[in-house]
């Protein structure tokens, strides 16, 4: 069901591909993956039926914006291998965005995150409650702090959808 997931996300990821110019005339890429219902995601996975009443949803997506060039039509293990071979040569800036609002963002310099930033002060607790908050804090720290530079690279040009519905997971296994 996971890999399901992250097949069908990565070809809607790659249909998804916009391409735009900077003030260098070199060109650069966006690529936007699709706004995913964070908070269905957690209901689902905590077997929550429905959510309380006048609370709203979280929607969850990425962009990455790059003058690197990324090969369509690659298996998970081709991505994954081409992203290793090519991450030096990888520059751009990736953003997670919850709602339309930067909520992280990452420089990337030659494969390296040289500057991570992020709109929450509260990222560096490592116990959070089995709640929907807690569990959101939980991913956001895991995707602030815990990933590697070439892991965040990969969710990057897949989208990082299957990545999050990792996390998520994950963190519903630890609080829960």
């Amino acid at each position: 069901m996971k890999n399901l997931f992250k097949s069908i996300f990565i070809v809607i990821f790659c249909l998804s591909l916009f391409n735009c110019s900077d003030d260098k005339n070199e060109e650069t890429y966006l690529y936007k993956s699709e706004k995913i219902n964070f908070t269905q995601i957690v209901n689902s996975k905590m077997g929550i039926k429905s959510k309380s009443s006048g609370a709203s949803d979280d929607y969850m997506h990425s962009e990455f914006e790059t003058s690197f060039i990324i090969p369509k039509n690659l298996s998970d293990s081709e991505l994954n291998d081409f992203i290793l071979e090519n991450q030096s040569s990888i520059s751009g800036t990736f953003k997670y965005m919850i709602n339309d609002k930067d909520f992280i963002t990452v420089d990337i310099v030659n494969g390296l995150d040289v500057n991570k930033t992020t709109n929450q002060n509260n990222l560096l607790k490592r116990e959070y409650p089995c709640s929907y908050k807690g569990i959101q804090a939980c991913v956001q720290h895991a995707v602030y702090d815990e990933w590697s530079t070439l892991y965040a690279l990969y969710c990057a040009v897949t989208g990082g959808f299957g990545c999050i519905v990792d996390e998520t997971i994950d963190c519903i296994g630890h609080s829960c």
